[in-house]
């Protein structure tokens, strides 16, 4: 097992090995001196000198005792620790899964990885995907760090990191840029990006309102001009091609307007570094219509009601199976909420009154109905004072619009209104408080809320009643299991592409796009090591220093170096 250096800097001192072999290859000299004999001379062994001039030498133990001890001593002083067998060395991984890591890094920092944990024996180790909000790796460990996250938060990761695996753990990021201040003493931080320009796809959004059309945005990321083209096709049709030239750090729009009853639409930009951003899927936008049944008798109301639905490009007239019902009558105060389950009614009670109220109104501002809803200035006649529901408009104590709520879902509507003694009808409030009410009852009808997604959103779906799970399934993934809660469920969009939604026998469609800006701009990647495990971090994390373990070498080395050297008494 490799041992870790605290003070790697100490190495330094093994250049004394090169100033050592100089000292025993280049030796003194003698003079040559005339005597009149060698007797005395043959039991004297005389000493090696250094000097200037290189001889052949043999070299002497002592030399390679000195040059051990040279090494022993370098290693004390670097502060070798190794790990403890007596030991746990917990390691928390806290892995970036943002997108940017497509780009290299995460190839980069799998191989480190692999060889970090072969080298040293970590136990156990945990693995932590970094994304917006950071999750412990289930059993699949690595196999699941898939970098589709729209960014990461790495702080949170670290902190998740001490809080399994305790003060003892030591923690290693692995990441593609450089931290923002310099990490704690139990972190690695290491980074394996590359900054390189880039160009991609900043706002993808569709609209049917009014004409089915599209927006794409495309951003460059780059300190240079950049061009590139963008494609726009439905089922392998083209629809429109730009060449999209971009000044550095600039964006350009492409707007396309759509053929009627189009389907699912494609914008792909030409290849560059980062694949995740070149691509966008947009579903048709244009919401399912309301079923409203309008039970008025013909007159000027009845016709203010049709024009307003009409207005709001929301509801379609039926005789039966409505999701909406508006009557008018005196039953507006007496039928009991029971009978209206799953099913909103507006009962508007037009009994005739002497007088108008103008005011002051006060409004329920929290309840559906209430949004956009301005009566400054406006007329309203009303007849029989309402007693049931919640008050939603009130004047001078007196209810004008109530909602009673059943067990079952419904919602009953009632309203006192009077239009031959009112101006409503004839106000903008008239027409929003009918789409109120259609986006109100729209919101609670079995479906997605919302198609197109950035990736990393998160799906909306409401269930029918008798639905309690659903069967979802990501792009290129098997299908999988949500749980429904009070007729909602919520789908983590994680991964771009066509995801399937499966509701009893209803089946239903959403996109997710890979736009996260911060993940296209690949200027910030870099490469290297910041922050290093300090040697009480690592003893805490199951590893002893053994220092004393080569100055005991040493020593005995020393001593056996002087018995050779010492001259005999």
């Amino acid at each position: 097992m490799v041992p870790f250096l605290t003070t790697p800097f100490a190495l330094l001192a093994l250049l004394g090995i090169p100033v050592l072999i100089a000292i025993y290859f280049f030796q003194r000299r003698y003079r040559t001196r005339d005597v009149s004999s060698l007797i005395l001379w043959a039991t004297i062994r005389p000493p090696s000198a250094s000097g200037r001039t290189r001889d052949r030498v043999r070299l002497p133990l002592t030399f390679w005792l000195e040059l051990l001890l040279i090494v022993l001593l370098s290693l004390a002083a670097a502060g070798p620790l190794v790990a403890s067998w007596l030991k746990r060395r917990p390691l928390v991984v806290v892995l970036d899964d943002s997108l940017s890591m497509q780009v290299g890094a995460r190839e980069r920092g799998r191989a480190f990885l692999d060889e970090e944990l072969a080298r040293r024996g970590y136990s156990p180790v945990r693995f932590i995907f970094a994304g917006e909000t950071p999750q412990l790796a289930g059993e699949t460990k690595l196999d699941a760090w898939t970098c589709h996250a729209p960014a990461a938060d790495l702080e949170a990761g670290m902190g998740l990191a001490v809080q399994i695996g305790g003060p003892a753990a030591l923690v290693l990021v692995i990441t593609d840029h450089a931290p923002e201040r310099e990490p704690p003493s139990n972190v690695r931080w290491l980074a394996f990006g590359d900054a390189r320009p880039n160009a991609g796809l900043s706002a993808a959004a569709r609209s049917t309102r009014e004409q089915d059309s599209a927006l794409f945005e495309v951003a460059s990321y780059s300190s240079r001009p950049l061009a590139t083209t963008l494609t726009i096709t439905t089922a392998g049709r083209v629809l429109q091609r730009t060449n999209v030239s971009l000044a550095p750090a600039a964006r350009q729009r492409v707007r396309l307007t759509l053929p009627p009853g189009i389907g699912p639409i494609e914008a792909r930009l030409g290849d560059d570094a980062a694949p995740y951003d070149n691509v966008a899927t947009l579903l048709s936008e244009k919401p399912a219509p309301v079923r409203v049944a309008v039970d008025l008798a013909e007159g000027p109301l009845h016709d203010a009601v049709l024009s307003a639905l009409a207005a709001t490009g929301r509801a379609r007239v039926v005789e039966g199976g409505a999701d909406v019902r508006i009557t008018e009558g005196a039953a507006a105060n007496g039928q009991p909420p029971g009978s209206i389950a799953d099913t909103y009614v507006l009962s508007i009670d037009t009994t005739r009154t002497a007088s108008a109220f103008v005011g002051p109104y006060v409004i329920d501002r929290a309840h559906p109905l209430a949004g956009g809803f301005a009566l400054e200035g406006i007329a309203w006649g009303a007849g029989r004072p309402l007693t049931a529901g919640q008050p939603i408009v009130t004047v001078g104590g007196r209810a004008l619009l109530t909602d009673e709520s059943s067990s079952d879902g419904g919602h009953r509507i009632r309203m006192s209104f009077d239009p031959t003694a009112s101006t409503l009808h004839r106000s903008p409030a008239w027409p929003a408080l009918f789409w109120n009410l259609l986006e109100w009852r729209a919101s609670e009808l079995p479906g997605l809320r919302g198609v197109n997604l950035p990736i990393g959103a998160i799906a909306t779906f409401v269930a029918p009643r008798n639905v309690t799970q659903l069967s979802v399934t990501p792009p290129q993934s098997r299908a999988q299991t949500v749980l429904v809660d009070e007729r909602r469920a919520s789908i983590a969009a994680t991964r771009p592409g066509i995801w399937t939604v499966v509701a009893g026998d209803t089946r239903h469609q959403f996109a997710v796009n890979a736009i996260a800006t911060g993940e296209s701009d690949l200027s910030r990647a870099k490469r290297g090591e910041w922050g290093r495990w300090s040697e009480a971090s690592l003893r805490a994390g199951g590893y002893e220093n053994i220092a004393w373990l080569f100055l005991l070498i040493a020593l005995a080395i020393l001593l056996w170096h002087q018995k050779l050297v010492a001259v005999p008494a």
